[in-house]
């Protein structure tokens, strides 16, 4: 009996500390192509799309409510994938614990705090409920978390000199116009295509080919996350 005890109780920590470090390890894949954006413009992509479906001149859709999906497709896969990525530099102020973040980003995904000395530590993503009463403890960094357009950390420093924070995170596209180049990067054309095309035929209540080129589209994405190496924090 106590035999059978001890196993499961083993089996069941071996199973959680797999699935914690799983769940840690899928939460923090970054995108690991290039970053060169696409030199085709958003005009060439709603003409792609237009061949799709089979409509060369504006009739049932407009150029004005493909260029909506078009941007709207950007920024899903942006999230989806994380292919564009940026970094910010905050300088610290003494007792201070949240800062605002100027650029349009999508989520953090990383923080790392340099000291005065020129030394970098990665700091614990955390969450705004897990800080417990005394958010402002004094001391050296640990923890990150993002809440309300700012990033906050904490313990916080009674002083500083010329410590900073870097942060890493997932760029959020701007909306262009139909002039204006993709600013994805270029092996994304055929998603963003198919993803317009998806969003167009639901205006026709063609759901089952707008599901079957969202289904495609899902697959682009999947075929890339599969073909770059992903990177993940160490």
């Amino acid at each position: 009996m106590k035999r059978s005890i001890i196993i499961f109780t083993v089996s069941f920590f071996v199973s959680f500390c797999i699935a914690f470090l799983l769940s840690y390890t899928l939460s923090s894949i970054a995108f690991a192509g290039s970053q060169q954006t696409s030199s085709t413009t958003a005009g060439t992509i709603i003409t792609n799309v237009r061949s799709y479906l089979q409509e060369s001149t504006a009739d049932t859709w407009s150029d004005a409510e493909l260029l909506v999906w078009l941007n709207d497709g950007q920024i899903d896969i942006a999230a989806r994938s994380r292919c564009l990525e940026g970094t910010a530099d905050i300088s610290l102020v003494a007792s201070t614990h949240e800062y605002s973040i100027v650029s349009n980003y999508i989520d953090i995904v990383r923080v790392v705090y340099t000291d005065a000395s020129g030394i970098e530590v990665g700091l614990v993503p955390s969450e705004v409920g897990g800080l417990g009463h005394n958010i402002k403890n004094i001391g050296t960094p640990r923890y990150w978390y993002q809440w309300g357009g700012k990033v906050g950390v904490y313990p916080i420093p009674s002083s500083v000199t010329t410590e900073t924070i870097t942060i890493y995170y997932t760029e959020r596209p701007s909306d262009v116009a139909s002039g204006d180049n993709i600013e994805l990067p270029a092996h994304f054309d055929k998603a963003l295509t198919l993803y317009v095309v998806g969003e167009a035929l639901k205006k026709k209540f063609r759901y089952a080919d707008s599901g079957s080129f969202k289904a495609e589209y899902l697959e682009e994405l999947d075929r890339y996350r599969q073909d770059f190496n992903e990177l993940r924090d160490k």
